[in-house]
């Protein structure tokens, strides 16, 4: 005998309108954002700040050692990277969706931090400024490879 077959369950009319609408909205291009939109402002003021680090550690590899390279000659250019790190991430952070660059701005301020400590401590020499360059090169890359792809997408 054969088995007697169940009605197909009915799916409410609410709900089917629901997935349909939702559906045609991601078929028609609304997708969700995952990140913030491309902001020209912090591409340039990340590059700027990369730049302004790049200064100090060239000046750091060539004066290290002499009296050009003590701590005070280098103080205020600390405090400066911190204050332009500092206020980029505070702008990065005002954004929605901007979470993963803001945490990136905090460690190349912890970076700056940890630079700063080894100079005044007296224990940064310059073989230590290629490493530390590179450092700072990965982080600046990251921030700045989604701002340009950011850019490509929006």
């Amino acid at each position: 005998m054969p088995t007697p077959r169940r009605p197909l369950p009915r799916v409410p009319l609410v709900a089917f309108l629901v997935a349909l609408t939702l559906g045609s909205g991601t078929l028609a291009g609304c997708t969700p954002r995952f990140v913030a939109l491309y902001d020209a402002h912090t591409d340039e003021a990340v590059t700027a700040l990369q730049r302004r680090t790049e200064e100090v550690l060239t000046r750091l590899e060539r004066d290290l050692g002499t009296p050009m390279g003590s701590y005070e000659q280098f103080a205020s250019a600390y405090a400066g990277l911190l204050i332009d790190t500092r206020a980029i991430r505070v702008r990065t952070a005002a954004k929605e969706q901007n979470g993963r660059q803001a945490e990136q701005l905090g460690e190349i301020e912890q970076q700056v931090g940890t630079v700063e400590g080894a100079h005044r401590g007296s224990i940064l020499v310059p073989a230590m400024i290629g490493p530390i360059r590179n450092t700072f090169e990965q982080s600046f890359r990251a921030i700045l490879a989604l701002e340009f792809a950011k850019k490509r997408v929006g």
